[in-house]
């Protein structure tokens, strides 16, 4: 019996050995990759790249048609990693920069002075981890879009997010060349990118060996000293992206406390805050369900929600279910879809096009919205009837989002181009606006 015992131990073992073994090896850079930007403030930018060997870091940033730099970075060490800061930034400036072996150029826009921005753009991407023809032909209606409705900026749009599951289907590090990096390879050169950590991400290490996070406060906000959540600020915008995967098993109390203190000290006018698992979704994933992974979306509206909502949080965007889902201006619904009545629903949406009316002056619980945005790569069937939800959909697609002083303005965009759903949010005390004000954004 003993012996017996002893062999599957040992069984065990050279089994979670190779396991581990499998995920150190899918996790290992493999060829070159980039660049991309990531730690954007009004001063400085970080540019990031893999080399397919090691090589010393060098490069060089320039103001448009000039030929002499006016930085340059070197770094005598060879590494396959690769990370630069700009420094000394005028706002809002266009600039060129040089990476690597002597080549083509990039060109990105400084952020602006938060003093001064009029607006800003984001793009949203949900669960975009897998390539193929829904996921270019969403990213093209985008780009289209986007160029159609430009807002007289050299670089379009300001920022890329995602929702989460960047890379399908085990976050191997191959799976985000192929998802992310081929395809949109001149976006990620150009443009701050602000991915979230999903569960498909989790399956190997290569999030981390990929991307790095403002966890010292240097893009804006309070420093989280970890790099799984951290919060950045743009122009008129306070974005925090919080890991509802690894952090609520193993570190859910230092992240709301993190999350707490941050949402005290910021005073931008409009907060977003982004996850991977919503707290309401009747999509691939049921937000009712106790079972499996979806306990997180019960633990994010029993335990983040509340918090989010006292600190006047203005739209919450998660992933995980393979659709979109776009909820009424809610505050105070902690609890499974049966249990929602219309006193948690501060003003009820009637579909496409939606104008949510936030109090004057107010400051908590004023009423968030909430979107399940995880079709940008793939749709799946699903009831999608969760009464907390204004607008449903299976169809594949992004969200754009310009804020303004006063008004924000999302549009879900279609894989065909078209205006989906939109919804807007006024905020009047934010500057004196009205809804008329909203009608051009």
């Amino acid at each position: 019996m003993k012996s017996i015992i002893k062999i599957v131990l040992l069984v065990l073992i050279v089994s979670v050995g190779l396991r581990q073994a499998q995920i150190m090896l899918d996790s290992r850079p493999d060829g070159a990759l980039g660049p991309w930007l990531q730690h954007g403030t009004d001063s400085s930018m970080r540019v990031f790249w893999y080399s397919a060997t090691a090589t010393p870091t060098m490069a060089s940033l320039y103001l448009p048609a000039h030929d002499e730099p006016q930085q340059t970075v070197q770094m005598d060490t060879a590494s396959r990693f690769h990370s630069v800061a700009f420094k000394a930034l005028v706002p809002g400036q266009l600039y060129e920069y040089q990476w690597g072996i002597a080549g083509d150029r990039d060109t990105f826009q400084a952020p602006p002075d938060r003093n001064n921005s009029d607006s800003v753009r984001l793009w949203v991407l949900g669960d975009p981890g897998s390539d193929g023809r829904t996921a270019r032909q969403v990213h093209a209606a985008a780009m289209d879009w986007m160029a159609s409705h430009d807002r007289s900026r050299p670089v379009n749009p300001d920022l890329i997010l995602t929702s989460g599951d960047n890379a399908y289907t085990s976050g191997r590090f191959h799976e985000y060349r192929d998802a992310l990096f081929k395809p949109l390879a001149r976006q990620l050169a150009a443009t701050p990118f602000w991915p979230a950590y999903g569960n498909h991400d989790a399956r190997r290490r290569a999030f981390f060996k990929i991307f790095r996070s403002p966890d010292a406060g240097e893009s804006g906000g309070v420093a989280s000293n970890n790099q799984h959540y951290y919060a950045f600020d743009y122009g008129l915008v306070h974005v925090i992206m919080l890991d509802s995967q690894s952090s609520l098993r193993w570190g859910k109390a230092s992240m709301l406390e993190w999350l707490k203190i941050d949402l005290q000290q910021n005073t931008l006018p409009w907060t977003i805050v982004v996850l991977h698992h919503p707290p309401y979704s009747k999509g691939s994933n049921d937000s009712d369900a106790a079972s499996g992974s979806d306990w997180r979306q019960r633990v994010v509206r029993e335990q983040i929600v509340p918090v989010l909502e006292q600190a006047g949080v203005d739209l919450v965007l998660a992933g995980h279910s393979h659709s979109y889902e776009r909820s009424h201006l809610l505050n105070g619904h902690y609890g499974k879809s049966t249990s929602l009545t219309d006193r948690v629903i501060v003003q009820r949406g009637a579909g496409i096009g939606d104008r949510y009316a936030l109090a004057k002056d107010c400051k908590s619980q004023c009423g968030t919205v909430y979107v399940v945005l995880g079709n940008s790569s793939k749709v799946n069937p699903a009831p999608l009837d969760h009464p907390a939800m204004a607008y449903a959909s299976a169809t594949p697609g992004s969200l754009i989002i310009d804020i303004k002083q006063h008004c924000l303005s999302a549009r879900m965009i279609d894989s065909q181009g078209q205006q989906a759903d939109a919804f807007k949010l006024l905020k009047p005390a934010a500057g004196g606006g009205s809804a008329h004000d909203c009608e051009d954004t």
